[in-house]
């Protein structure tokens, strides 16, 4: 009997410690960012020789440990200007899941660089980079990464979008916050422009500015569609929080952001 409560309690240690280091560790592990896929013509992507030096630049100084989100890990460079995100491999082991992610992302890398602040997209393992980036996760662990045989995305880090006009705002900035309104709209406006659709257009957590200039930080989402849908009622409504937002804190920007909405063609 004392054998079977001894058991039991070391079973029930074990699953409580488990459950420490996820949470302490956000559950990130190397194998976790790591993957057996073979590279496919459908994923590759084009670089010049600037952008690529101007890679080796970014990935030269360190990047530590910034959040999990749901389809990557991500880390901020030394300078803070940068995110690196590392695809969390175990949550994609669906093929037709992974291709569409992955379409998204090229469609946000080739259609809409700027307006998502990416820099880099690397889906495909490759052996010209040569060279490793060096990145701290949560616990300050220390990782020498092969970027050659990872798939990862770098992109410009951005505020968010609330955040940011809060503090335009509070600090008497309001031309700046008019500014950064006026070119969210711009970034919608060509996004439907392009024909591009996104399933998760939530302004609070995937829109920021980078340089006071709108970017679009979550591309996972993106699709081609044929339609005729008049761009500003795909726009009414993904802005229909942060018009509410701005009418209940700052109804000194309500007449602007109107005004900016009913503009559009």
């Amino acid at each position: 009997m004392k054998i079977a409560i001894k058991i039991i309690l070391a079973i029930a240690l074990v699953c409580l410690l488990q459950r420490f280091c996820h949470k302490q560790t956000d559950g990130f592990a190397i194998c976790k960012i790591s993957s057996d896929l073979t590279p496919r013509k459908e994923w590759e992507t084009t670089s010049s020789s600037i952008e690529n030096k101007a890679l080796k630049t970014i990935l030269s100084q360190e990047f530590r440990y910034l959040a999990k989100g749901a389809q990557s890990y991500v880390f901020e460079s030394h300078d803070g200007k940068y995110v690196l995100k590392f695809f969390r491999h175990s949550h994609l082991r669906d093929i037709e899941k992974l291709n569409k992610d992955f379409t998204s992302y090229k469609i946000a890398y080739e259609l809409l660089k700027e307006q998502t602040g990416l820099v880099f997209l690397h889906l495909n393992k490759t052996e010209d980079l040569q060279q490793k980036v060096t990145i701290y996760d949560k616990l300050g662990i220390v990782h020498e990464i092969d970027i050659d045989k990872m798939e990862f995305i770098l992109q410009k880090k951005a505020s968010l979008i609330f955040p940011a006009l809060t503090s335009w705002m509070e600090s008497g900035n309001a031309e700046k916050a008019k500014q950064g309104i006026s070119s969210l709209f711009q970034l919608l406006e060509l996004r439907c422009q392009k024909g591009i659709f996104d399933k998760d257009p939530d302004l609070k957590t995937n829109f920021g500015f980078y340089q006071d200039k709108a970017v679009q930080i979550d591309v996972g989402r993106f699709k081609i569609y044929q339609s005729e849908e008049a761009s500003k009622d795909e726009i009414t409504r993904i802005t229909d929080n942060l018009h509410h937002w701005i009418n209940a804190n700052y109804p000194e920007l309500s007449n602007y952001f109107e005004e900016e909405l009913h503009a559009l063609h």
